[in-house]
Order: structure tokens, then C-alpha cells, then sequence
């Protein structure tokens, strides 16, 4: 998949429109209290979209998921794009299209989620069983094999022993301490729910270890995907400044999906207390890293306290040489990235040909394109290495 600005500018509007989809898929749940172990799963995968209750705050995590509502979470998750289209293709005799998954169903068959039986039906309402899980959560996956061992006393002759190794090995479904799997028995809305999280996770986490940043984007949200395009600033919270990770700030990066934060003076106290504060926001992020940045030009504009006290950019433009921009710009990344920090708005590219600008001034290089261009550009090969720019 080729990113694209019609993709991001599409998943803004997308944002726009899905206001009521977006509120469902944040319900919470009051029925988990003796699911805890489950708890994590279902509202990852409800916030997500992928999964829904009965309304109320009902979702009967102990209830056995049939194989319509699996293949309609699978669908939710891959083909969500698809569920506004007219479906043609496979029919099944004890699917009519007054079934509340028609839709879902039909999709899932046209893209090789799942399949009938040789009778021509395809048993929406039947439990799905573990060995099911693992055949729908491969077809809809490309996994390979893991190298966590995998042996089941029960599964050597099982139709689906190929897809259950493959879950068992890249540590997505476990078996039960007598060494059996028990391929045949029923999974529950939880569990599904927990199954399908662990693949989501391990797929994302797989892309980010990678860096295939295509991959990684085809598994956010929409909220996400906006989200990356968000870098707000966090100065103050409830009148006070925001200098280590109080509990607006966890709301804003949780509710926001943001892509990062920047930065600014009110943050920073000392260079303890700003790498304590950048590791814990990480901390906070989830799987996708922030990006933290700031803006340290260099003189007039310093935001970190205690750090190298290098000359303004005027004062370096003064000496023509683009050596010792370059030396400033390694310098200043070595340290923002000690510090935790990885993108640094700088340097100034303006052209000082204003004289009644308030603004630029000494944060220029000078009033010639040339020495801006020539000592701008060497600033950034040596903040390069250290920075994400």
C-alpha cells in the first residue's frame, strides 16, 4: 500500500462522518467483572469497531461466538469498506438475506475468510470452535511459522493443524497443561475477542520492528491514522504547567490517537526531570512511539536548560562556515536525542530581508538565499542522524 495525501486527506473526512460509529465502538462494558483476563482484548478490539455488545453496556463475554458473528468481526476489521457495497457471490441455503449477517458473510466468503460446508450451508448460528479460530484468523493474516514450540498431543491428524501450529508457535493461542489444544471445543466471545487482539498486536508490532510504515498504517484506525497528523502542545493543564504526565495529558493521548506533542519551555524544568518526563509519556503512548519534538535553534530560542549554549544562527551565518553549522546541528541533535526528544524544528530557513520584522531577526542565518540555503542545509546533515526530519 502506497501512502498517499488523498489516503490521510479521505481518513480526515472519513473522522468526520463516523461520529456515531466512533461513540459505539467506545461503549463500555459492565458485564466483564469476572472476565478480567478478557478485559484488555474487548476493549481494544471495541474501540477498534470490531466488536459490539447488545446494547446497555451488555457483552456477554461468556457467551459462545458463532461463526456469523466471527466472520462478522473479521469483516468489521478488514473489509469495513466493503459493508457500504452491494455483495454478490457465494450463497448459503440457511443464510437468507433477512439474516442480520448476510452481508457480513457473504464478504467473508468472497474474500476466502471462511467457507460452508459441502451441504451448501454454512451453519451461521453453530459455536465457532478453537481450531475454526485459528484457520479464520490465518486466512485473514499472513502468518508464518514462529519459533515458540508448539506440540499438542491432539492436533498431529486435525484438518486444521497446519493453522494451529502457526498461532501456537507465534505464542497466539495456548493450549491446556495436559498438552492437548483441544481443537474442537467452543471459544467463547472473549476469547475470540483475545484472539483476534493478539494477531492485531503481533501484526502492528511486527511492522513498527520492521519499519514498514505501509504495513503499520493498514492496521490503524482512522482515529489513528488523523491522529499522526496531530502534534498539539501541552503547556498547561487546570492552570498549572504540564511538566511531568498528569492525568490530562493521558486523556489527550488516549482519546486523540495522537502522532505527537511539542514541547515548549513550561515543560522543561531540568534535563532530569525532561528525560523522566519524555520516557514517561512514551511510556504512556502504547505500541506507536510519539514523536516528541521541540524547537532548540540555538541562541535567542534555547529550551533546554543545562544543555551546550551555542550562538543564534545569525552569529554562525556571520562566519560563512558551513562547517561549524554542521558541527551545531550534531551537537544539538546528540543531545535532543539523550534527552529523549526526536524532531527539532529547526533550523530557521527565513530569509532576513525584512528589517521590521519582530520575528526573524538574529534567528536567520543572514539576508542572502545563498548563505541561508548553504548553512541551512548543513545544519540539517548534522542534525540529521539524531533526528527525524
Amino acid at each position: 500500500m502506497h501512502v498517499k495525501w488523498m489516503t490521510i486527506i479521505g481518513a480526515v473526512v472519513g473522522s468526520m462522518l463516523i461520529g456515531v460509529g466512533t461513540a459505539a465502538a467506545e461503549e463500555t462494558f459492565v458485564d466483564l467483572k469476572y472476565s478480567k483476563w478478557a478485559e484488555d482484548g474487548i476493549t481494544y478490539m471495541a474501540k477498534r469497531g470490531t466488536v459490539a455488545g447488545y446494547g446497555n453496556g451488555i457483552f456477554k463475554p461468556e457467551a459462545l461466538v458463532t461463526r456469523a458473528q466471527a466472520v462478522t468481526f473479521m469483516v468489521r476489521e478488514l473489509y469495513s469498506d466493503q459493508l457500504q457495497r452491494a455483495v454478490e457471490g457465494t450463497t448459503y441455503s440457511d443464510v437468507p438475506t433477512t439474516h442480520p449477517f448476510h452481508r457480513e458473510i457473504m464478504i467473508a466468503a468472497k474474500n476466502g475468510l471462511a467457507s460452508g460446508f459441502p451441504n451448501g450451508t454454512f451453519r451461521p448460528d453453530a459455536p465457532l470452535s478453537r481450531a475454526e479460530t485459528a484457520a479464520f484468523l490465518t486466512r485473514a493474516y499472513s502468518l508464518a511459522e514462529g519459533k515458540k514450540p508448539a506440540a499438542w498431543t491432539d492436533t498431529d491428524r486435525h484438518w486444521a493443524a497446519a493453522p494451529i501450529l502457526i498461532m501456537s508457535s507465534n505464542g497466539l493461542v495456548g493450549g491446556y497443561s495436559d498438552a492437548t489444544f483441544r481443537p474442537n471445543q467452543a471459544v467463547t466471545r472473549a476469547e475470540y475477542a483475545v484472539f483476534m487482539a493478539r494477531v492485531i498486536r503481533f501484526e502492528r508490532e511486527a511492522a513498527i520492528r520492521t519499519q514498514d510504515w505501509d504495513k503499520l498504517i493498514s492496521y490503524m484506525t482512522v482515529s489513528e491514522q488523523v491522529g499522526q497528523m496531530l502534534m498539539p502542545d501541552i503547556r498547561q493543564w487546570n492552570g498549572k504547567a504540564t511538566t511531568t504526565v498528569n492525568e490530562g495529558l493521558k486523556r489527550t493521548i488516549h482519546d486523540q490517537d495522537l502522532g505527537g506533542l511539542i514541547l515548549f519551555d513550561k515543560n522543561i524544568v531540568d534535563v532530569t526531570q525532561l528525560t523522566t518526563f519524555t520516557h514517561d509519556i512514551q511510556r504512556e503512548a502504547g505500541d506507536i512511539p510519539l514523536f516528541l519534538s521541540i524547537d532548540q535553534e540555538g541562541g535567542v530560542i534555547k529550551r533546554i536548560p543545562g544543555g551546550t549554549n551555542l550562538p543564534g544562527q545569525m552569529a554562525l551565518g556571520a562566519t560563512g562556515d558551513a562547517t561549524l553549522a554542521e558541527a551545531a546541528g550534531q551537537l544539538t541533535g546528540e543531545e535532543l536525542k539523550a534527552l529523549g526528544l526526536q524532531i527539532n524544528f529547526a533550523p530557521v530557513l527565513d530569509i532576513n530581508s525584512n528589517p521590521d520584522n519582530p520575528i526573524i531577526g538574529i534567528r536567520s542565518f543572514g539576508s542572502e538565499a545563498d548563505l541561508v540555503t548553504r548553512l541551512g542545509l548543513a545544519t540539517i546533515k548534522g542534525l540529521q542522524p539524531y533526528m527525524h526530519l
